[in-house]
């Protein structure tokens, strides 16, 4: 839809040819459209982004326009359907290479080759082109071929390994590199961007997924390389903080989030729960903690046990004690604090009227970001190839004729 507008202007002159699919790229390309940049997704309808096929869906009715995630990771941008196993729809995305400033993909390593649609190939078009691959396991090595979602990330990232209880299975973490990957192809795109406007030179960003990811359990990694030890799981607990951990409270599955990091802390949290612990030996100091922290666990769990979380929540944290309730979905929907923060925000889709998504993360003074509106398949077709790409009436039939446009 050409009506499709923003008031953005931190990167209103830059223009974006989105070749990704799933979550990773799309999510940080969301954040170069919120802040005005042109950024033209090229999907097709022959082989479904499995984003959109996944749920949870707008009102609880599936369908490929209805996946919240989708509409989520693909705000501001506009949509066109290309079928890139025709040539005609390979030589559009030539045109927007020529067109753009910056493109990202995410396919397997050997798929932009196949198509002839690698950087060497598109850098000869556009010598300052910009260009991101970010795929699970990187563009070289022995596995660079290996493809998967966020899921099999986590698990080569070490990161299902040290979630989880020390006498039971691990515990699968979801797509944890999907959220983890995303901010870094961002941050790297536009430090990639700042570089060729000072420079004038382009760059080819190879991003690893899983490697960018292994920052995220960056002690336990060193703790291993360095001094021998293996990861281990640890439950809630963390070293160095006595009590950490989750501890249930009154009602059905409500639990309280507490954390003492320093001596100070302990003291606030005793002055709170009055039921002698400071005089118990066994707690003395922080390694009195560690060393007895399966009974102090059992101590919280039973003071704990008959609260509110949420009234809790305020008595410890006016008393200086680390401490939040566990809020589920919909009181995460409700909570003060992100409402405050503007998290949640509505855009418009031609089919599904007023959606909500999750707002911008970064929040710049001068320069906001505007989050406006999500496109349905092929809503844009016409606009990028006759307004972007300047084609006329003829070799846009010529296109749909060649089956190209789904």
């Amino acid at each position: 839809m050409s009506e499709h507008t923003t008031n953005a202007t931190a990167l209103a002159d830059l223009k974006v040819l989105d070749l990704s699919w799933a979550l990773v790229a799309p999510a940080a390309m969301r954040v170069l459209a919120d802040f005005g940049a042109t950024v033209v997704k090229v999907e097709s309808s022959t082989r479904i982004d499995p984003v959109r096929a996944g749920p949870p869906y707008w009102r609880n009715q599936p369908g490929p326009e209805r996946s919240s995630n989708f509409i989520n990771y693909n705000v501001n941008k506009r949509m066109i359907q290309l079928d890139l196993s025709k040539q005609a729809a390979r030589d559009v995305v030539l045109r927007l290479v020529d067109w753009c400033d910056i493109a990202i993909e995410s396919f397997v390593p050997g798929v932009m080759e196949r198509w002839n649609l690698h950087y060497d190939a598109l850098r000869q078009r556009n010598p300052d082109l910009i260009m991101v691959s970010t795929c699970l396991n990187g563009q070289t090595g022995p596995d660079r071929e290996g493809g998967g979602y966020g899921v099999g990330g986590a698990a080569r990232a070490a990161m299902i390994e040290v979630l989880g209880w020390p006498d039971r299975d691990p515990s699968l973490a979801r797509a944890y590199t999907d959220y983890t990957a995303s901010r870094m192809v961002a941050v790297a795109t536009l430090a990639a961007l700042d570089h060729r406007r000072r420079t004038g030179q382009g760059q080819y960003i190879d991003l690893s997924q899983v490697e960018a990811s292994i920052p995220f359990i960056g002690a336990a990694v060193l703790d291993a390389g360095v001094n021998g030890r293996e990861l281990r799981r640890r439950g809630n607990r963390q070293p160095g903080a006595v009590p950490h951990g989750v501890f249930p409270c009154a009602g059905d599955d409500c639990w309280i989030a507490i954390a003492a990091r320093s001596q100070e802390e302990w003291r606030a949290l005793c002055g709170v729960a009055a039921a002698g612990w400071e005089a118990d030996p066994r707690f003395a100091s922080p390694d009195d903690r560690e060393r007895n922290e399966d009974a102090l666990e059992e101590a919280i769990n039973a003071w704990t046990g008959p609260q509110d979380a949420h009234a809790l929540e305020q008595q410890l944290q006016a008393a200086g004690v680390e401490a939040h309730a566990v809020l589920d979905s919909l009181e995460g929907d409700k909570d003060a604090q992100l409402q405050a923060m503007h998290h949640f925000v509505g855009v418009e889709s031609s089919d599904l009227g007023v959606i909500p998504v999750e707002n911008t993360r970064q929040r710049l003074s001068r320069t906001p970001a505007d989050p406006r509106w999500v496109g349905t398949y092929g809503e844009d077709n016409d606009f990028v190839l006759r307004e972007l790409l300047g084609l006329g009436d003829d070799a846009i039939a010529e296109i749909a004729a060649s089956g190209a446009l789904q």
